[in-house]
């Protein structure tokens, strides 16, 4: 298990890693239209017709904010936030969700973080610019950091910001667990050392 102590700051993904929304990305892509193997965002990058874009987007917002009004905050995520707190462990959010959606999500549970970064804020994971913000905000190294996500993207964002990846187990992720520097199924195991 890794040690918490180690890091200065420590950055989530939200859906699915602090809270669950039960996106249903399956019935999202048959609903745009799109092929089932591709992800949702690049896939409506690639479009052309502005009308087609903007409608697949209106598609994935609703989504998304459906999945926020009906979120449940994920257990052991209030502790374990409560418990890093007190250490004086940076903390922030990079999510490929729209700002809205992931602001009603967080307000919803009363979260609190400094910085709350979307896909209207930065390029979507795995692109690690918005990493590299949350790291420089604080005036840290990367290797004093780790992201925490439970997708591949989250994994690749923080490896490609040169920093600690961290897996949030779930019943259909765990062949990402060779990628990622370490894995947990619940929050509340970060904190027992």
């Amino acid at each position: 298990m890794m040690d918490i102590k180690k890091f200065k700051a420590i950055f989530f993904d939200l859906d699915g890693t602090l809270v669950d929304s039960k996106l249903d990305f399956k019935a999202m892509k048959l609903e745009i239209g799109m092929p089932l193997n591709h992800s949702i965002l690049e896939y409506v990058d690639t479009l052309n017709d502005e009308d087609e874009k903007k409608k697949a987007l209106d598609i994935v917002h609703q989504h998304e904010l459906q999945g926020a009004q009906e979120s449940l905050i994920i257990d052991g995520v209030v502790d374990f936030l409560t418990e890093i707190k007190k250490r004086k462990i940076k903390t922030g959010i990079l999510t490929r969700n729209s700002k809205q959606c992931a602001m009603i999500a967080i307000d919803k549970h009363g979260l609190e973080f400094e910085h709350i970064i979307t896909r209207d804020d930065f390029p979507p994971k795995p692109d690690p610019s918005a990493l590299f913000f949350l790291r420089d905000s604080y005036g840290l190294d990367s290797k004093d950091c780790c992201y925490i996500g439970d997708y591949i993207f989250d994994i690749q964002t923080a490896k490609n910001a040169g920093m600690s990846a961290g897996l949030f187990l779930n019943e259909k992720n765990s062949s990402f667990i060779d990628q990622s520097d370490f894995h947990f199924k619940c929050f509340r195991d970060l904190i027992r050392n």
